[in-house]
């Protein structure tokens, strides 16, 4: 008998992404991929992890610097950047406006422990969206799916 990852109640089974597993799977498959930009590898490594486990192709900066070159020699494969904002050199909302000027077209997304950062700030900055520490991992991966399927067409 095989079991339905979308019915098990298995503690722990990544059900979140099987739904998206098509979609992300077409994604990587195009050679596109996400970006996650923080300087605490384990933050990084996380987001990394639960979005390869969702079948995204991710690249990952320790830096805005870093995160910049990436992005200049991405042309359109860069398909989202996650950002977090306290990062050294370079907070999250400076790397927006920076990547504005390459790609302004490029989502971002705003990941952050600071609840004084409101909606008011991301839009002021060029973000799409803003996800406030800690979160549920189905809502980051629903925040992240939802950029992406609004930046076609």
């Amino acid at each position: 008998m095989e079991l339905d990852p979308m019915e098990s109640n298995v503690p722990g089974w990544p059900t979140t992404s099987f739904m998206y597993q098509q979609s992300g799977q077409q994604i990587t498959d195009q050679g596109q991929w996400v970006l996650v930009v923080d300087d605490d590898p384990a933050n990084r490594s996380l987001e990394r992890i639960v979005l390869q486990v969702d079948n995204f192709a991710v690249r990952e900066a320790a830096n805005g610097f870093e995160a910049l070159e990436l992005i200049r020699g991405a042309g359109k494969q860069c398909i989202l950047v996650l950002t977090d904002y306290e990062m050294p050199g370079m907070q999250g909302d400076e790397l927006a406006a920076r990547i504005r000027q390459i790609d302004p077209a490029l989502p971002i997304m705003l990941i952050t422990g600071r609840e004084a950062i409101t909606q008011e700030h991301i839009r002021a900055w060029g973000i799409k969206a803003l996800l406030h520490k800690p979160y549920e991992i189905d809502t980051f991966l629903q925040t992240v799916r939802s950029l992406i399927d609004g930046g076609k067409g």
